[in-house]
């Protein structure tokens, strides 16, 4: 679902572009763009980059005056706005146990450089790929930090290059390509954590600045005159890549065959991922593989002690196995995490109920009923407390 909301935010995007290439004044063409980014926005908080990328394109284009299009586009600002506090009453979605949240903002700046080479080495070299990608750099070492800033470095200074170069000897095209690479950086500055993410990278958040890379490429490749047979390996040269490109597409569309065969490649791709130990453990408990999804499980909460789900799925398990003792001991300490977590306090009260603790069942059914007023599982559960553990079902 995440991956589709970045792919519908892109064609917004594009489409609102494209409207306000239209050569035609009009306040309908401001109107219908200023639709399209309103629900890229709503789409996914990442679109307003799209709106920073509107204005910067009719500005270098010098298509209208800068201030007309801003006194245009700002009720797009104003709408969302209006619907994100007043409406939906909500501030920014909080997720459950992310690594890279948990850094000060000092933190995640020192990983910001890990951040963008993984995405610019990516896009070089897409060997290994995988979901769920929770690291953080907290201290400077060289293959950490310094070869990363190395690597942003050298990007940063041939980009800066060839800008200087163009504008020397092909000034006609220092615009396009000032355009594409204020884009790449546009597209790109969400993901850099000023405001923490659930991951520290994916691969979907690089649909936006990559069209600014291929931009800035095309710019250059624009500027370079070859004939000959020059020409023509240039093209044999463009064709293998997207070959071996398109390979790589298909080799990685085949890893998405189902959840288990995704989370199991990716695990060994990125082994210490804690997320996807989880992810495949609930999978596997719900194929009724219950000693695999036991032991990937508990991977899971060995390398992330505070990951609710984990905690939940490993609880779940051991009740399945008969051990409900076990069970109460992570669940207790997911309630301290996350008090108000249903499925938590619903299965502390069963796991009670099981060791036949009934004052502790008791204790804890009030306490959800509390947060959750009327619901009916804790309320059956609440009136078993007199009953038979035996008679209980299992969750």
């Amino acid at each position: 679902m995440a991956a589709g909301s970045n792919i519908v935010v892109f064609l917004l995007g594009i489409l609102a572009i494209r409207k306000l290439s239209e050569t035609r004044e009009s306040l309908g063409k401001y109107a219908i763009a200023g639709i399209y980014l309103l629900l890229a926005i709503l789409t996914n908080e990442a679109g307003v980059s799209w709106i920073l990328i509107a204005l910067l394109y009719l500005w270098l284009s010098k298509q209208v005056k800068i201030s007309n299009a801003i006194a245009t586009l700002t009720p797009t600002f104003v709408i969302y706005g209006f619907l994100r506090l007043f409406v939906s009453q909500s501030a920014f979605h909080k997720f459950g146990y992310v690594p890279i949240a948990t850094l000060p903002l000092a933190g995640r700046l020192l990983t910001v450089p890990k951040v963008l080479s993984y995405y610019l080495t990516t896009f070089l070299y897409p060997a290994k790929l995988s979901i769920a990608q929770h690291w953080t750099v907290t201290d400077i070492n060289v293959r950490e930090f310094m070869l990363p800033v190395f690597i942003v470095g050298a990007f940063l200074t041939v980009s800066v290059a060839v800008g200087v170069y163009l504008h020397r000897r092909h000034s006609k095209l220092i615009r396009p390509y000032l355009f594409f690479a204020l884009w790449f950086m546009l597209g790109i500055a969400p993901y850099l954590h000023s405001i923490p993410l659930d991951m520290t990278v994916a691969d979907r958040w690089f649909y936006v600045p990559v069209v600014g890379l291929l931009g800035m490429i095309g710019i250059v490749l624009q500027s370079v005159q070859v004939s000959g047979w020059k020409k023509i390996a240039g093209i044999a040269l463009f064709t293998v890549l997207i070959v071996l490109l398109s390979i790589r597409t298909m080799v990685r569309n085949a890893n998405w065959r189902d959840a288990i065969t995704l989370y199991s490649h990716d695990l060994e791709v990125n082994p210490d991922s804690f997320d996807l130990h989880a992810k495949l453990a609930g999978e596997l408990m719900g194929a009724k593989r219950y000693n695999e999804a036991m032991v990937h499980a508990q991977k899971a909460v060995a390398l992330q002690p505070d990951d609710i789900t984990s905690l939940g799925t490993l609880a779940l398990l051991y009740i399945q196995a008969g051990e409900p003792q076990r069970a109460i001991r992570h669940l207790q300490k997911l309630i301290s995490l996350d008090p108000a977590n249903y499925p938590g306090l619903t299965n502390l009260v069963y796991a009670y109920l099981l060791v036949n603790n009934t004052e502790a069942a008791k204790t804890y059914a009030r306490k959800g009923l509390k947060i959750y007023p009327g619901d009916e599982s804790l309320l059956i559960f609440l009136s078993m407390t007199d009953k038979n553990p035996a008679t209980l079902p299992k969750p």
